[in-house]
């Protein structure tokens, strides 16, 4: 008897042990955002109030990583109608948190694609318009700055802008939730949450709305979208005060609001960028005077510079550290470019109210002067600088560089067709970096036509 007890205990404790450790394997599984947004896809649903839309189509996001390695949305995506946008949402606050260290930019976003009409059920499939990648629609008034992304939040302000007087002053959180059609007008506008005054003018002032950019796939035909906002409005009071527009912010795009125990962490994601304190741009500071400095020395050779360096918590760089410099006779590019970085000084990224410390990449390119006449003008599409197009037949690569000093492919595939999803995704990482630029209809046109067509 007690042998057989002796072997029970025995096999209970293999079995706990067993069982503990897969509890562990599981724990200590290596999370990245290419894990996560794989994940994701394993999660999405196709909600059951999306089929009133009739459409379906591919979704675009990009993911990020903060500090603590929750995982959120780096700015406002546009789907769609409102209830893929609610589905991704709910999704991304259930994804797992990051546990892999994160070693250099690119692993603190990750850009993906969701197609909706993937996960609709096959017998569901002949109800539903599929629709490929497309731009959302574009609004901006007199005074607006006109770019692909913020379009929803520059009607919400002309909204409040043109609220009038109500005698008292009063704030509400409203629901909005409209149609830009295909030819750009604002339709089936509904508006809740607020007193009966205030609900019927807003829904009279969008009902008034200048006509938009329409939404346009990337085969050039014009479709509708829906959007659902929320704004807190306050209307204009007996003392003057104007309308206010307070842009609501679910924590889903917000990167977290406090700051890390380690004051001596590197934040690749930092909720507040730091700011360049030259004249000029960083890269203008930095590639002009050497790119002078070479032709007063008369060297007319192609060249590329690439690297990054930690911004410390007074403004300073340090841990420089260069991935590609040119080699010239005579030249030290290394201790050139190291003194110039080393002089310029910064605001500091702030993360919860506190300066971090935080890692900056850049890149530059030159070329010879010889190569000129057959370089096409820069475009500054999503960075401070852009790789020459070049118009040649033999398929050299081309590329662009964000202000961050990512380098990407573009506008071609290696088989030298136009890549379209590289053309998006760096929409994206345009406006998650708020550059300026020419991001128009115009600009692609302008490409497709030489390249292309």
């Amino acid at each position: 008897m007690n042998r057989v007890l002796k072997i029970c205990c025995l096999l209970y404790v293999c079995v706990l042990s067993f069982s503990t450790g897969v509890a562990q394997v599981v724990d200590t599984a290596r999370w990245d955002l290419n894990r996560i947004s794989s994940w994701m896809l394993t999660q999405i649903q196709y909600p059951e109030d999306a089929y009133k839309y009739h459409t379906a189509g591919i979704e675009q996001l990009c993911l990020s990583v903060a500090w603590d390695g929750r995982v959120f949305v780096s700015s406002r995506f546009s789907t769609l109608n409102p209830a893929f946008e609610r589905e991704i949402e709910r999704v991304v606050r259930r994804a797992p948190r990051c546990n892999t260290p994160l070693l250099d930019i690119e692993d603190a976003n990750k850009y993906m694609w969701i197609d909706f009409y993937e996960f609709l059920p096959e017998e569901k499939r002949r109800e539903v318009e599929r629709i490929s990648l497309y731009m959302p629609p574009r609004f901006a008034s007199e005074g607006q700055v006109l770019r692909p992304f913020n379009g929803r939040e520059n009607f919400m302000e002309w909204i409040c802008a043109r609220m009038s007087a109500s005698g008292v002053v009063t704030e509400d959180t409203l629901s909005i939730e409209y149609t830009v059609n295909e030819k750009g007008c604002v339709c089936d506008v509904e508006v809740a949450g607020g007193d009966a005054v205030m609900v019927g003018k807003v829904k009279q002032i969008m009902e008034e709305s200048p006509r938009w950019r329409p939404a346009k796939t990337v085969d050039k035909r014009d479709i509708a979208v829906t959007w659902h906002d929320c704004l807190i409005a306050r209307s204009r009071g007996a003392k003057g005060e104007k309308s206010v527009y307070i842009p609501y912010l679910k924590d889903v795009y917000a990167n977290t609001h406090t700051s890390p125990s380690d004051v001596e962490k590197v934040i690749l994601n930092p909720e507040i960028p730091p700011v360049y304190q030259g004249e000029r741009s960083f890269l203008g500071d930095l590639a002009t005077p050497f790119k002078d400095l070479l032709q007063q020395k008369k060297i007319n050779e192609d060249y590329s510079v690439a690297g990054s360096f930690v911004i410390e918590k007074n403004g300073k760089a340090s841990n420089i550290h260069f991935d590609s410099l040119p080699d010239f006779e005579g030249l030290n590019a290394d201790s050139i470019l190291r003194t110039s970085i080393g002089c310029m000084d910064w605001v500091a990224a702030h993360q919860g109210g506190s300066p971090v410390r935080t890692k900056y990449s850049f890149a530059f390119v030159g070329h010879k002067k010889s190569v000129r006449v057959l370089v096409e003008p820069d475009y500054k599409v999503y960075g401070k600088h852009f790789i020459h197009l070049q118009a040649n037949p033999a398929k050299m690569p081309y590329g662009y560089i964000l202000n961050n000093g990512d380098i990407y492919a573009y506008p071609f595939t290696t088989s030298g067709m136009f890549d379209y999803r590289s053309y998006y995704k760096g929409l994206f990482y345009y406006h998650q970096m708020q550059g300026k630029g020419n991001l128009s209809d115009k600009y692609l046109q302008q490409v497709y036509r030489r390249y292309v067509r």
